[in-house]
């Protein structure tokens, strides 16, 4: 468990980091090759740390119990929660600029893509914790909803899923052991 809190934390300082990268560079009105230099490495190794984290949630998922690793992925969600509010708003201003300048609205349409995609990495990355902690629960006859696998992919959504199941899974175990 510890080498998925590790990479947790890492993940969360590549995201902050992208960020970081933006705020910096617009409101010291520096040119934007701080916003690639910076926030493009990031995204990069953002990717390839949520694909380490599908590989070892997958692992975990047979060796851990359903709780340590649902409190994993919950606590992780919060703590991207002013991630994706900043992201969000930096987003704002990036599609004004491109709606408001003539010529720039189809690079919009090339950008927002690429954006989402760096955006639901860290979703992504959290969610297949909380995916482990759903099958760590099947496998101890623990009886889960399949909705809540489908929550759990879902942007903001994922984060009240992980709520309800760290809520649900202490009495559901509990059940189980008096029944």
């Amino acid at each position: 468990m510890r080498p998925a809190r590790v990479l947790a934390a890492a993940t969360l300082l590549c995201t902050y980091g992208m960020v970081g990268c933006a705020v910096y560079s617009f409101v010291a009105r520096e040119s934007l090759d701080l916003v690639f230099y910076g926030t493009l490495p990031l995204t990069v190794l953002c990717g390839l740390l949520c694909v380490v984290h599908i590989v070892l949630a997958s692992h975990l998922a047979g060796r851990e119990e359903a709780m340590p690793l649902c409190r994993l992925a919950l606590g992780w969600k919060l703590l991207e929660a002013p991630y994706f509010l900043t992201n969000f708003v930096l987003w704002l201003l990036v599609s004004g600029a491109f709606l408001v300048v003539p010529g720039l609205q189809l690079g919009l349409v090339a950008v927002l893509p690429l954006a989402a995609l760096a955006t639901y990495l860290p979703v992504l990355s959290s969610s297949v914790y909380q995916l482990a902690a759903i099958r760590a629960a099947g496998k101890a006859d623990v009886a889960v909803r399949k909705r809540h696998i489908v929550l759990s992919l879902l942007f903001l959504l994922d984060t009240i899923d992980a709520i309800l199941l760290w809520r649900i899974l202490p009495r559901a175990e509990k059940e189980r052991k008096q029944g």
